[in-house]
């Protein structure tokens, strides 16, 4: 049986992590929101759409991380330069991602 390599799992633990993360952010911005005047039943279409987009962000970024953790010299698991730089480039996405979702909710709440 052949395993799956390390780099792979790692990219597709990381792309589920940031989708639970825009999920409850997007679920949290609704609820904290003043306009729920639609329950959450019938907002299914706007959450499935929010969902492509977040996916399509998230796949995105999997593919630079892909591309970028081939290069032995970025390589997360076997070159001390390439954890430093995926926790220095991950911490600055988190925070990017945070920044505008919060920005997003103090404009227009």
């Amino acid at each position: 049986m052949t395993q799956i390599p390390k780099l792979i799992r790692w990219i597709l633990w990381t792309g589920l992590i940031f989708l639970v993360l825009f999920t409850l952010m997007r679920l949290g911005l609704f609820i904290l929101s003043n306009q729920q005047s639609y329950p959450l039943s019938h907002l299914g279409g706007s959450f499935i759409l929010g969902l492509r987009y977040d996916l399509r962000m998230i796949s995105i970024l999997l593919l630079v991380m892909l591309i970028l953790g081939s290069i032995p010299a970025l390589h997360p698991f076997t070159s001390l330069r390439g954890k430093k730089f995926w926790m220095v480039l991950l911490g600055i996405v988190s925070f990017f991602v945070l920044f505008f979702f919060s920005e997003f909710y103090l404009v227009h709440f």
